[in-house]
This record gives C-alpha cells, sequence and structure tokens, in this order.
C-alpha cells in the first residue's frame, strides 16, 4: 500500500466519524437528503462541472462507505465477511416488520425496505483485450467474480463479490479495483427513472473522480441484447448479459442468470427459505 493511498484511507475514516454512530443504511434521513437534492438540482444540472457539482456527486462514494461501514461495526463478526454481516441485517429488518405486521401498523412509511430486483448488469463490468487477433477477458483484480446488487428504499445500494466483500469506489478498509470499477454508490433518485438518470448516472462522465476514471476506462458493462436476432453494429450478442457462451457468461451460464442464482441463495439465508 502506497503512502498516497494510506493517506486516502485515513482521511475516509475520518469523515466516516462524522456521520451519526447509530445512522443506518435504511434509516428515513437518506430518502430526505436525496429529496434535497432532488429539489436543489433540477433537470440535469448535477452535470453542470462546478466544484460543488462535483462534491455533491462524490459524495455519493462517501455515503456508500459510512453504510458499508455502519454493517461491518454493528453486524460483524470474527472470521465472518461483509455478506454475512449485511444478511444479519436482513434478518433483523425482516423481524422488525413481521413485528410491525403484528402491531397492525399501516405506513409504510415506517417498515423497513429492502429489495433484490434492481438489475446488477452495470456492476459486472470487465476489460476485453485483442492480442494476436484473441480476445482476452480481463477481470478487475484479476479475478472472475459475479458482482450482486442489494438496495434498500433504492437510495442506498451494497454491492458483494463472490467472496462476499462490500465493493465500494472508495472503503475504510481500503478499495479494490473490482470495488473502484464495480462499486456501490448512493441514489438520489428514489427509483429507476430518468430522474435517477439526471441525478446518478450522467454525473458521472464529467465529475467522478480522475482515479477512478482511470482505471475504470478499459472496463465496460454487458449490453442488453435479449438474442441474437436482436444484435446491432454497435450492440453484440457476444457482449451481452444474457448470453451464457459470450464474453459474460460464468460458468456456463449468462452473468444474468449467475446474478439472479446468487440473489436467490442470499435471499434464501436471509428468510430460511419462506420467500
Amino acid at each position: 500500500m502506497t503512502s498516497r493511498s494510506l493517506t486516502s484511507i485515513v482521511t475516509l475514516q475520518q469523515l466516516i466519524k462524522r456521520f451519526d454512530n447509530d445512522l443506518e443504511p435504511d434509516d428515513a434521513f437518506w430518502s430526505a437528503f436525496a429529496l434535497w437534492v432532488q429539489y436543489a438540482f433540477p433537470k440535469n444540472s448535477l452535470s453542470h462541472k462546478s466544484d460543488f457539482q462535483q462534491k455533491i456527486h462524490q459524495f455519493r462514494y462517501v455515503i456508500s462507505a459510512q453504510q458499508a461501514y455502519y454493517i461491518r461495526k454493528h453486524y460483524g463478526r470474527a472470521n465472518q465477511t461483509d455478506r454475512d454481516a449485511l444478511i444479519a441485517y436482513m434478518k433483523e429488518m425482516d423481524d422488525y416488520n413481521a413485528f410491525l405486521d403484528e402491531m397492525g401498523v399501516e405506513d409504510a412509511d415506517v417498515y423497513y425496505d429492502y429489495s433484490t430486483g434492481e438489475s446488477s448488469r452495470l456492476h459486472n463490468k470487465i476489460a476485453l483485450k485483442q492480442t494476436l487477433g484473441q480476445t482476452q477477458i480481463i477481470y478487475p483484480d484479476g479475478k472472475e467474480q459475479v458482482n450482486i446488487k442489494i438496495v434498500m428504499d433504492f437510495h442506498t445500494e451494497f454491492i458483494l463479490d463472490s467472496q462476499g466483500h462490500f465493493l465500494n469506489e472508495i472503503d475504510e478498509e481500503g478499495a479494490s479495483e473490482n470495488g473502484i470499477v464495480n462499486g456501490a454508490s448512493f441514489n438520489y433518485a428514489n427509483r429507476n427513472d430518468r430522474l435517477h438518470v439526471a441525478l446518478d448516472v450522467k454525473p458521472i462522465r464529467p465529475l467522478d473522480p480522475q482515479f477512478r476514471k482511470a482505471i475504470v476506462k478499459p472496463f465496460k458493462a454487458p449490453n442488453r441484447v435479449s438474442s441474437p436476432q436482436k444484435q446491432t453494429m454497435l450492440k453484440s450478442w457476444s457482449d451481452s448479459y444474457f448470453n451464457a457462451k459470450g464474453y459474460y457468461g460464468i460458468n456456463h451460464q449468462s452473468r444474468a442468470k449467475a446474478v439472479k442464482k446468487a440473489l436467490k441463495q442470499l435471499v434464501k439465508e436471509v428468510t430460511g427459505g419462506k420467500k
């Protein structure tokens, strides 16, 4: 680890300490904070190049780092993974929701909310290198991974790799290449819609930190071509999220199917097979 990366970790740890110790990932504060950002930056104004816009955009990565830290601190155990800690938190969420049901509480705003239904496609980038007429697949950190996404109230994201590690662009334990390329980022939008594109997608290109731009540059996410018949000159079936035999296929199944399988297993461990 270089002195520069060590300094960055120390700085991030200091930033995280500025958050309240009890500010959990599904706290109502995050929805309120996201709403303030929505009001402050209408249309595509968050993508404008300025120091302020850049700080607001990059703060998404700081929030995700804090949320990963919260799970590790409050639910992590010795010899367990981040995945184990997140499962413990999600189980607690289910238990609390069950208690509210028993009490007859009808206000949806007081219930915890998590979902595995949002696509993990953009968090499974790889690089393709042409060498002597052959296509070489390059994985972040040199490891073939299936990265999965769990969201809470849409705003909060957790990305897990195949080994159960949180993936974040910045991490108080030190970010991996996979984390920088495929990591989580807090969403200012409420759902996957035009506002999400305006607040969470478009600002990436002009406002991302330079170190991430440099690392991410060769890596590309799979496309959404659903069959060979629907490929185009710009979008090939071989690069599809749904092609088991394409560049993004893994263990004789498509990346989409591998992600779905991993998420199904996680939910089974959370619910004991009740969902």
